[in-house]
């Protein structure tokens, strides 16, 4: 009986898993069929003005700043990533910055998803649990769905 007990801890321990990983892949995906449809943004002002109205709705006063950068300029600084996030520490202050990648990705769509991040404050690691797989399995489903609904949690 025993045998059977860990068999069925280890098949429900396996299925919530996936079951995780799907919902967050179902997500992603959803983010990226949103994302065609959400409003591009084409220059510096206009990402500062989105930026601007989307932390009013959720709330944030957490300073942040943001650049768009054009492909050739995020190839010499060196920036893969089509939206790039990043907290740094500096003389004990913390700076908030994301640097966008013209292009697809540039929208109104990822600018919700990183802001929900900044939001919650679980961008910094050391915010989330300390399960290795926090970050994918709590972070990021939570700003998808803020960014796909608006829901907030």
């Amino acid at each position: 009986m025993e045998k059977k007990a860990k068999n069925l801890l280890h098949i429900t321990a396996g299925s919530v898993l996936c079951l995780a990983f799907g919902y967050n892949m179902f997500l992603g995906a959803a983010m990226l069929v949103s994302n065609a449809f959400s409003e591009r943004i084409s220059n510096q002002q206009q990402l500062e003005r989105i930026i601007s109205e989307e932390k009013k709705k959720i709330g944030s006063t957490t300073p942040l700043s943001v650049r768009l950068y054009s492909k050739e300029e995020a190839k010499a600084r060196g920036i893969k990533h089509p939206q790039h996030v990043k907290v740094t520490y500096e003389n004990g202050e913390v700076t908030h910055r994301i640097d966008m990648i013209e292009g697809y990705f540039a929208t109104r769509a990822i600018t919700r998803h990183e802001i929900h991040h900044f939001a919650n404050k679980n961008i910094d690691k050391m915010a989330l649990p300390k399960h290795p797989n926090a970050y994918w399995f709590i972070s990021e489903p939570a700003a998808n769905l803020y960014a796909l609904t608006g829901i907030n949690f």
